[in-house]
Protein backbone atom coordinates (compact mmCIF):
# COMPACT_ATOMS: atom_id res chain seq x y z
CA UNK A 1 0.00 0.00 0.00
CA UNK A 2 2.57 2.23 0.59
CA UNK A 3 3.86 2.13 -3.19
CA UNK A 4 0.59 2.67 -4.31
CA UNK A 5 0.55 5.96 -2.36
CA UNK A 6 3.55 6.81 -3.93
CA UNK A 7 2.17 6.19 -7.09
CA UNK A 8 -0.53 8.86 -6.95
CA UNK A 9 -1.64 11.52 -4.22
CA UNK A 10 -5.09 11.85 -3.07
CA UNK A 11 -7.85 13.86 -5.24
CA UNK A 12 -9.16 17.23 -3.49
CA UNK A 13 -11.81 19.02 -4.69
CA UNK A 14 -11.24 23.15 -5.55
CA UNK A 15 -13.63 25.34 -6.96
CA UNK A 16 -14.37 29.15 -7.56
CA UNK A 17 -14.88 29.63 -3.68
CA UNK A 18 -11.25 28.29 -3.18
CA UNK A 19 -9.36 30.71 -1.78
CA UNK A 20 -5.71 31.63 -3.49
CA UNK A 21 -4.40 30.74 -0.54
CA UNK A 22 -5.47 27.77 -0.15
CA UNK A 23 -4.51 26.59 -3.61
CA UNK A 24 -0.89 27.96 -2.73
CA UNK A 25 -1.20 25.47 0.16
CA UNK A 26 -2.48 22.71 -1.90
CA UNK A 27 0.50 23.46 -4.10
CA UNK A 28 3.36 23.13 -1.18
CA UNK A 29 1.71 19.67 -0.52
CA UNK A 30 2.36 18.21 -3.81
CA UNK A 31 -1.46 17.50 -4.47
CA UNK A 32 -1.73 16.78 -8.17
CA UNK A 33 -5.10 15.55 -8.30
CA UNK A 34 -7.00 19.12 -7.52
CA UNK A 35 -10.48 18.65 -9.27
CA UNK A 36 -12.63 21.40 -9.90
CA UNK A 37 -16.12 20.85 -8.31
CA UNK A 38 -18.18 22.62 -10.81
CA UNK A 39 -19.21 20.82 -13.98
CA UNK A 40 -21.63 18.10 -14.78
CA UNK A 41 -24.16 16.71 -17.03
CA UNK A 42 -27.80 18.06 -17.28
CA UNK A 43 -29.27 14.95 -15.27
CA UNK A 44 -26.50 15.68 -12.39
CA UNK A 45 -23.99 12.92 -13.36
CA UNK A 46 -20.51 13.29 -12.82
CA UNK A 47 -18.33 13.97 -15.62
CA UNK A 48 -15.10 12.52 -15.65
CA UNK A 49 -12.13 13.90 -16.69
CA UNK A 50 -13.45 17.08 -15.60
CA UNK A 51 -13.44 19.59 -18.83
CA UNK A 52 -11.87 23.21 -18.75
CA UNK A 53 -12.02 25.88 -20.85
CA UNK A 54 -8.76 25.89 -22.54
CA UNK A 55 -8.82 25.61 -26.36
CA UNK A 56 -5.90 23.04 -26.29
CA UNK A 57 -8.18 20.64 -23.84
CA UNK A 58 -8.56 17.57 -26.05
CA UNK A 59 -12.01 17.43 -24.74
CA UNK A 60 -12.51 20.64 -26.63
CA UNK A 61 -11.41 19.87 -29.41
CA UNK A 62 -13.48 19.80 -32.93
CA UNK A 63 -16.09 17.03 -32.75
CA UNK A 64 -14.23 15.78 -36.08
CA UNK A 65 -11.25 15.74 -34.96
CA UNK A 66 -11.79 13.56 -32.14
CA UNK A 67 -13.31 10.85 -34.21
CA UNK A 68 -10.60 11.06 -36.51
CA UNK A 69 -8.39 10.27 -33.61
CA UNK A 70 -10.58 7.85 -32.33
CA UNK A 71 -10.64 5.89 -35.47
CA UNK A 72 -6.43 5.73 -35.51
CA UNK A 73 -6.87 4.40 -32.36
CA UNK A 74 -9.27 2.03 -33.17
CA UNK A 75 -6.98 1.21 -36.63
CA UNK A 76 -4.40 0.63 -34.47
CA UNK A 77 -6.69 -2.05 -32.20
CA UNK A 78 -8.15 -3.56 -35.25
CA UNK A 79 -4.63 -4.55 -36.05
CA UNK A 80 -2.99 -5.44 -33.28
CA UNK A 81 -6.01 -8.18 -32.67
CA UNK A 82 -6.04 -8.79 -36.86
CA UNK A 83 -1.86 -9.83 -36.53
CA UNK A 84 -2.44 -12.12 -33.82
CA UNK A 85 -4.39 -15.20 -35.98
CA UNK A 86 -4.15 -13.52 -39.61
CA UNK A 87 -1.41 -16.37 -40.10
CA UNK A 88 -3.45 -19.26 -38.74
CA UNK A 89 -4.85 -20.34 -42.67
CA UNK A 90 -0.99 -20.23 -43.48
CA UNK A 91 0.26 -22.88 -41.07
CA UNK A 92 0.76 -25.53 -43.33
CA UNK A 93 2.59 -23.58 -45.38
CA UNK A 94 5.16 -21.86 -42.73
CA UNK A 95 5.80 -25.40 -41.72
CA UNK A 96 7.04 -26.54 -44.69
CA UNK A 97 9.03 -23.56 -45.06
CA UNK A 98 11.41 -23.77 -41.73
CA UNK A 99 10.36 -27.52 -41.00
CA UNK A 100 8.47 -27.96 -37.91
CA UNK A 101 6.11 -29.54 -35.88
CA UNK A 102 2.64 -28.14 -35.87
CA UNK A 103 3.04 -27.37 -31.87
CA UNK A 104 6.08 -25.38 -32.92
CA UNK A 105 3.78 -23.06 -35.38
CA UNK A 106 1.01 -23.55 -32.76
CA UNK A 107 3.91 -20.97 -30.78
CA UNK A 108 3.66 -18.65 -33.95
CA UNK A 109 0.31 -17.56 -32.40
CA UNK A 110 1.86 -17.96 -28.86
CA UNK A 111 4.59 -15.44 -29.26
CA UNK A 112 2.98 -11.87 -30.55
CA UNK A 113 0.43 -12.93 -28.11
CA UNK A 114 3.32 -12.68 -25.06
CA UNK A 115 4.51 -9.16 -26.85
CA UNK A 116 0.66 -7.87 -26.66
CA UNK A 117 0.93 -8.81 -23.00
CA UNK A 118 4.44 -7.72 -21.67
CA UNK A 119 4.07 -4.59 -23.80
CA UNK A 120 1.70 -2.91 -21.99
CA UNK A 121 3.66 -3.22 -18.63
CA UNK A 122 6.53 -1.41 -20.44
CA UNK A 123 4.81 1.21 -22.69
CA UNK A 124 2.27 2.87 -19.75
CA UNK A 125 4.40 4.79 -17.73
CA UNK A 126 6.22 6.21 -20.59
CA UNK A 127 3.27 6.90 -22.03
CA UNK A 128 2.31 9.12 -18.73
CA UNK A 129 5.86 10.66 -19.26
CA UNK A 130 6.38 11.63 -22.49
CA UNK A 131 2.50 11.29 -24.03
CA UNK A 132 0.57 9.00 -26.23
CA UNK A 133 1.98 10.31 -29.66
CA UNK A 134 5.68 9.58 -29.04
CA UNK A 135 4.83 6.26 -27.49
CA UNK A 136 2.47 5.22 -30.40
CA UNK A 137 4.97 6.62 -33.19
CA UNK A 138 7.59 4.84 -31.54
CA UNK A 139 5.20 1.45 -31.29
CA UNK A 140 4.17 1.48 -34.43
CA UNK A 141 7.74 1.83 -35.74
CA UNK A 142 8.57 -1.23 -34.01
CA UNK A 143 5.42 -3.21 -35.44
CA UNK A 144 6.25 -1.88 -38.65
CA UNK A 145 10.25 -2.90 -38.71
CA UNK A 146 9.28 -6.45 -37.20
CA UNK A 147 6.80 -7.28 -39.81
CA UNK A 148 9.00 -7.10 -42.70
CA UNK A 149 10.94 -9.12 -40.40
CA UNK A 150 8.79 -11.40 -40.18
CA UNK A 151 7.90 -10.98 -44.03
CA UNK A 152 12.01 -11.78 -44.83
CA UNK A 153 12.66 -14.31 -42.26
CA UNK A 154 14.38 -17.64 -43.40
CA UNK A 155 14.94 -19.47 -40.26
CA UNK A 156 12.12 -20.29 -37.55
CA UNK A 157 13.82 -18.53 -34.24
CA UNK A 158 14.25 -15.46 -36.68
CA UNK A 159 10.50 -15.66 -37.81
CA UNK A 160 9.43 -16.32 -33.85
CA UNK A 161 11.41 -12.82 -32.61
CA UNK A 162 9.91 -10.82 -35.51
CA UNK A 163 6.92 -12.27 -34.37
CA UNK A 164 7.04 -11.37 -30.75
CA UNK A 165 8.06 -7.50 -31.33
CA UNK A 166 4.88 -7.29 -33.48
CA UNK A 167 2.73 -7.87 -30.91
CA UNK A 168 4.83 -5.88 -28.54
CA UNK A 169 4.57 -2.67 -30.77
CA UNK A 170 1.08 -2.74 -31.01
CA UNK A 171 0.28 -3.72 -27.44
CA UNK A 172 -2.07 -4.56 -26.21
CA UNK A 173 -4.99 -6.85 -27.67
CA UNK A 174 -7.75 -8.90 -26.43
CA UNK A 175 -10.18 -10.22 -29.49
CA UNK A 176 -10.12 -12.51 -32.26
CA UNK A 177 -8.11 -11.52 -35.13
CA UNK A 178 -8.76 -11.44 -38.66
CA UNK A 179 -8.37 -14.54 -40.28
CA UNK A 180 -10.59 -14.11 -42.99
CA UNK A 181 -8.27 -11.88 -44.70
CA UNK A 182 -5.18 -14.22 -43.80
CA UNK A 183 -7.13 -16.77 -46.11
CA UNK A 184 -7.35 -14.45 -49.15
CA UNK A 185 -4.11 -13.11 -48.99
CA UNK A 186 -2.21 -16.72 -49.17
CA UNK A 187 -3.63 -16.99 -52.09
CA UNK A 188 -0.23 -14.85 -53.09
CA UNK A 189 1.87 -16.63 -50.53
CA UNK A 190 2.53 -17.09 -46.49
CA UNK A 191 4.90 -13.92 -46.74
CA UNK A 192 2.42 -11.73 -48.36
CA UNK A 193 0.15 -12.11 -45.38
CA UNK A 194 3.25 -10.21 -43.43
CA UNK A 195 3.75 -7.93 -45.99
CA UNK A 196 0.13 -6.52 -46.28
CA UNK A 197 0.42 -6.65 -42.42
CA UNK A 198 3.18 -4.17 -42.93
CA UNK A 199 1.35 -1.80 -45.48
CA UNK A 200 -0.87 -1.27 -43.11
CA UNK A 201 1.51 -0.53 -40.33
CA UNK A 202 3.08 2.53 -42.88
CA UNK A 203 0.12 3.47 -43.60
CA UNK A 204 -0.63 3.82 -39.88
CA UNK A 205 2.58 5.34 -39.10
CA UNK A 206 1.93 8.24 -41.49
CA UNK A 207 -1.89 8.72 -40.07
CA UNK A 208 -0.34 9.06 -36.54
CA UNK A 209 2.46 11.40 -37.76
CA UNK A 210 -0.10 13.81 -39.78
CA UNK A 211 -3.06 13.60 -37.80
CA UNK A 212 -2.79 12.05 -34.12
CA UNK A 213 -1.84 15.52 -31.78
CA UNK A 214 -0.38 14.85 -28.42
CA UNK A 215 -3.38 14.07 -26.32
CA UNK A 216 -2.40 13.79 -23.07
CA UNK A 217 -3.11 16.90 -21.24
CA UNK A 218 -1.64 18.50 -17.68
CA UNK A 219 -5.37 18.66 -16.92
CA UNK A 220 -4.96 19.04 -12.82
CA UNK A 221 -2.17 22.26 -13.43
CA UNK A 222 -4.89 23.76 -16.06
CA UNK A 223 -8.30 23.47 -13.54
CA UNK A 224 -6.19 24.82 -10.86
CA UNK A 225 -5.55 27.81 -13.53
CA UNK A 226 -8.61 28.17 -14.47
CA UNK A 227 -9.49 27.85 -10.27
CA UNK A 228 -7.35 30.63 -9.66
CA UNK A 229 -8.83 33.26 -12.12
CA UNK A 230 -12.32 31.94 -11.26
CA UNK A 231 -11.02 33.16 -7.58
CA UNK A 232 -9.41 36.29 -8.07
CA UNK A 233 -12.60 37.43 -10.32
CA UNK A 234 -15.16 36.26 -8.14
CA UNK A 235 -13.76 37.73 -4.74
CA UNK A 236 -12.98 41.56 -5.70
CA UNK A 237 -14.49 42.74 -2.21
CA UNK A 238 -11.88 40.17 -0.58
CA UNK A 239 -8.54 41.63 -3.36
CA UNK A 240 -9.89 44.97 -2.17
CA UNK A 241 -9.08 44.35 1.06
CA UNK A 242 -5.96 43.01 0.58
CA UNK A 243 -4.58 44.80 -2.34
CA UNK A 244 -1.03 44.68 -1.11
CA UNK A 245 -1.04 41.08 -1.04
CA UNK A 246 -4.10 39.07 -2.85
CA UNK A 247 -3.43 39.76 -6.40
CA UNK A 248 0.41 39.46 -6.49
CA UNK A 249 0.08 36.02 -4.90
CA UNK A 250 -2.47 34.83 -7.14
CA UNK A 251 -0.59 36.52 -9.92
CA UNK A 252 2.62 34.16 -7.95
CA UNK A 253 0.42 31.28 -8.53
CA UNK A 254 -0.10 31.71 -12.05
CA UNK A 255 3.27 32.09 -12.68
CA UNK A 256 6.10 29.63 -14.38
CA UNK A 257 4.35 26.16 -14.96
CA UNK A 258 0.77 27.41 -14.36
CA UNK A 259 0.81 29.97 -16.84
CA UNK A 260 -1.60 29.25 -19.56
CA UNK A 261 1.04 29.61 -21.93
CA UNK A 262 2.69 25.91 -20.96
CA UNK A 263 3.19 23.54 -23.92
CA UNK A 264 0.33 21.34 -24.05
CA UNK A 265 -0.80 19.57 -26.55
CA UNK A 266 -1.11 20.66 -30.01
CA UNK A 267 1.44 23.45 -28.70
CA UNK A 268 4.31 20.43 -28.26
CA UNK A 269 7.09 19.91 -30.76
CA UNK A 270 5.91 17.86 -33.87
CA UNK A 271 7.79 14.97 -32.40
CA UNK A 272 8.08 15.37 -28.50
CA UNK A 273 11.23 13.54 -27.15
CA UNK A 274 10.79 15.05 -23.23
CA UNK A 275 8.73 15.01 -20.57
CA UNK A 276 5.40 16.36 -21.21
CA UNK A 277 5.48 19.53 -18.87
CA UNK A 278 3.35 20.74 -16.45
CA UNK A 279 2.54 16.66 -14.74
CA UNK A 280 3.57 14.61 -11.96
CA UNK A 281 4.89 11.64 -13.87
CA UNK A 282 5.13 8.10 -12.89
CA UNK A 283 8.61 6.15 -12.64
CA UNK A 284 9.41 4.49 -15.65
CA UNK A 285 8.47 0.85 -13.43
CA UNK A 286 5.53 2.14 -11.91
CA UNK A 287 3.07 0.61 -14.20
CA UNK A 288 4.80 -2.91 -13.02
CA UNK A 289 4.23 -2.22 -10.07
CA UNK A 290 0.69 -1.84 -10.63
CA UNK A 291 0.20 -4.82 -12.07
CA UNK A 292 1.04 -6.53 -8.64
CA UNK A 293 -0.79 -3.99 -7.13
CA UNK A 294 -3.50 -4.91 -9.14
CA UNK A 295 -4.18 -8.24 -7.75
CA UNK A 296 -5.19 -6.60 -4.50
CA UNK A 297 -8.46 -5.80 -6.23
CA UNK A 298 -10.43 -8.81 -6.44
CA UNK A 299 -13.05 -7.87 -8.11
CA UNK A 300 -10.29 -6.79 -10.77
CA UNK A 301 -8.30 -9.84 -10.76
CA UNK A 302 -11.07 -12.27 -10.57
CA UNK A 303 -13.47 -10.75 -13.95
CA UNK A 304 -9.81 -10.37 -16.16
CA UNK A 305 -8.84 -13.94 -15.12
CA UNK A 306 -12.06 -15.43 -15.39
CA UNK A 307 -12.90 -13.99 -18.91
CA UNK A 308 -9.75 -15.05 -19.88
CA UNK A 309 -9.84 -18.52 -19.17
CA UNK A 310 -13.54 -18.95 -19.63
CA UNK A 311 -14.11 -17.77 -22.85
CA UNK A 312 -11.13 -16.03 -24.70
CA UNK A 313 -8.48 -18.74 -24.05
CA UNK A 314 -11.30 -21.25 -25.65
CA UNK A 315 -11.93 -19.14 -28.69
CA UNK A 316 -8.28 -18.63 -29.50
CA UNK A 317 -7.55 -22.76 -28.78
CA UNK A 318 -10.05 -23.41 -31.40
CA UNK A 319 -8.80 -20.96 -34.51
CA UNK A 320 -5.67 -22.49 -34.05
CA UNK A 321 -6.52 -26.13 -34.57
CA UNK A 322 -8.59 -24.78 -37.37
CA UNK A 323 -5.91 -25.65 -40.14
CA UNK A 324 -5.07 -29.34 -38.38
CA UNK A 325 -8.80 -30.08 -38.51
CA UNK A 326 -9.19 -29.18 -42.17
CA UNK A 327 -5.94 -29.97 -43.23
CA UNK A 328 -7.78 -31.14 -47.06
CA UNK A 329 -9.01 -27.62 -47.51
CA UNK A 330 -7.20 -24.76 -48.94
CA UNK A 331 -6.50 -21.81 -46.77
CA UNK A 332 -8.97 -20.01 -48.85
CA UNK A 333 -11.87 -21.95 -47.18
CA UNK A 334 -9.96 -21.80 -44.13
CA UNK A 335 -10.26 -18.52 -44.09
CA UNK A 336 -13.55 -18.33 -44.54
CA UNK A 337 -14.46 -20.63 -42.02
CA UNK A 338 -13.53 -17.67 -39.37
CA UNK A 339 -16.49 -15.53 -40.82
CA UNK A 340 -18.64 -16.74 -38.61
CA UNK A 341 -16.30 -15.51 -35.26
CA UNK A 342 -16.47 -12.07 -37.38
CA UNK A 343 -19.96 -11.78 -37.90
CA UNK A 344 -20.48 -12.97 -34.37
CA UNK A 345 -17.71 -10.45 -33.29
CA UNK A 346 -19.54 -7.54 -35.08
CA UNK A 347 -22.97 -8.25 -33.69
CA UNK A 348 -21.81 -8.68 -29.78
CA UNK A 349 -20.85 -5.44 -30.34
CA UNK A 350 -24.26 -3.98 -31.27
CA UNK A 351 -26.38 -6.43 -28.54
CA UNK A 352 -23.78 -6.82 -26.19
CA UNK A 353 -21.76 -3.87 -25.52
CA UNK A 354 -21.17 -0.55 -26.58
CA UNK A 355 -23.82 2.00 -26.66
CA UNK A 356 -26.39 -0.51 -25.08
CA UNK A 357 -24.30 -1.28 -22.23
CA UNK A 358 -23.91 2.91 -21.92
CA UNK A 359 -27.65 3.08 -21.88
CA UNK A 360 -28.60 0.05 -19.17
CA UNK A 361 -25.75 1.52 -17.09
CA UNK A 362 -27.93 5.10 -17.27
CA UNK A 363 -31.00 3.65 -16.98
CA UNK A 364 -30.01 1.72 -13.53
CA UNK A 365 -27.95 4.74 -12.16
CA UNK A 366 -30.94 6.80 -12.34
CA UNK A 367 -32.81 4.24 -10.04
CA UNK A 368 -29.87 4.92 -7.61
CA UNK A 369 -29.70 8.91 -7.64
CA UNK A 370 -27.45 9.23 -10.55
CA UNK A 371 -24.67 6.47 -8.85
CA UNK A 372 -22.96 3.86 -11.17
CA UNK A 373 -21.39 1.10 -10.27
CA UNK A 374 -19.20 -1.41 -12.03
CA UNK A 375 -21.52 -3.81 -11.59
CA UNK A 376 -23.86 -2.46 -13.72
CA UNK A 377 -22.18 -3.76 -16.75
CA UNK A 378 -22.57 -6.97 -16.42
CA UNK A 379 -26.20 -7.10 -17.33
CA UNK A 380 -25.38 -8.13 -20.98
CA UNK A 381 -22.91 -11.00 -19.72
CA UNK A 382 -26.00 -13.53 -19.67
CA UNK A 383 -27.19 -12.80 -23.18
CA UNK A 384 -23.59 -13.72 -24.13
CA UNK A 385 -22.95 -16.84 -22.36
CA UNK A 386 -25.93 -18.02 -23.60
CA UNK A 387 -25.15 -17.33 -27.54
CA UNK A 388 -21.75 -19.07 -26.54
CA UNK A 389 -23.03 -21.39 -24.67
CA UNK A 390 -23.04 -24.06 -27.84
CA UNK A 391 -19.37 -23.92 -27.47
CA UNK A 392 -19.08 -25.87 -24.50
CA UNK A 393 -20.56 -26.21 -20.81
CA UNK A 394 -17.28 -24.77 -19.04
CA UNK A 395 -18.28 -20.95 -20.82
CA UNK A 396 -22.63 -21.96 -19.44
CA UNK A 397 -21.78 -22.82 -16.31
CA UNK A 398 -18.47 -21.25 -15.38
CA UNK A 399 -19.49 -17.96 -16.53
CA UNK A 400 -22.77 -17.94 -15.29
CA UNK A 401 -21.03 -18.47 -11.65
CA UNK A 402 -18.21 -16.32 -11.68
CA UNK A 403 -19.69 -12.58 -13.45
CA UNK A 404 -23.20 -13.63 -11.49
CA UNK A 405 -21.35 -13.92 -8.23
CA UNK A 406 -19.49 -10.66 -9.13
CA UNK A 407 -22.67 -8.79 -10.07
CA UNK A 408 -24.03 -9.88 -6.30
CA UNK A 409 -21.09 -9.32 -4.07
CA UNK A 410 -19.03 -7.03 -6.36
CA UNK A 411 -19.87 -4.20 -4.02
CA UNK A 412 -19.33 -5.90 -1.22
CA UNK A 413 -16.07 -7.12 -2.31
CA UNK A 414 -15.21 -3.64 -3.21
CA UNK A 415 -15.44 -2.46 -0.10
CA UNK A 416 -13.27 -4.89 1.64
CA UNK A 417 -10.39 -4.13 -0.34
CA UNK A 418 -8.78 -0.97 -1.49
CA UNK A 419 -8.98 1.29 -4.45
CA UNK A 420 -6.54 2.00 -7.19
CA UNK A 421 -6.22 5.45 -7.00
CA UNK A 422 -4.31 5.82 -10.49
CA UNK A 423 -6.73 5.35 -12.37
CA UNK A 424 -9.93 7.71 -13.90
CA UNK A 425 -12.90 6.72 -12.01
CA UNK A 426 -16.08 5.99 -14.37
CA UNK A 427 -17.62 4.81 -11.34
CA UNK A 428 -18.85 7.10 -8.59
CA UNK A 429 -18.40 4.82 -5.39
CA UNK A 430 -16.45 1.84 -3.27
CA UNK A 431 -19.61 1.54 -1.66
CA UNK A 432 -21.77 -1.68 -1.91
CA UNK A 433 -25.03 0.14 -4.20
CA UNK A 434 -27.49 -2.36 -5.85
CA UNK A 435 -26.50 -3.04 -9.62
CA UNK A 436 -30.49 -3.69 -10.23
Amino acid sequence: MTEEKDIEKTSHGIGPSTSSGQIQVSIEKGDTHLVCNAGGTADGSKVHPQPTTDPLDPLNWPTMQKHVILAIVMFKYFLFTYLTTTTVPSFTEIQDQYQITYAQVNWTVAVPALGLSVGPLIWSSFSDIYGRRLIFLIGTTIALVSTIGAAVADSYSGYMSARFFQGFGVSPASTVGMAVVGGFLDLVSSAWINWFNAILFAALLVLELFFMPETLYPRQKMLLHQSTTLTIKNTSSTAEKQESKGPEQATEILSGEFQSNLRRTKSLPFVNLQPVPGMRHPKPWDSITRFFITFQFPTVSIAVIGYSFVWYWWVLSVITMVPAAYVNYTPLIQGLLFLGLFLGTIVSEIFCSGRLSDYIVEKLAKKQGNVRVAEMRLWLVYPAILVTAAQGLIVLFGGSLLFGALQKYGGLMRTKGPQPSWVNPEYDIVGEVSAE
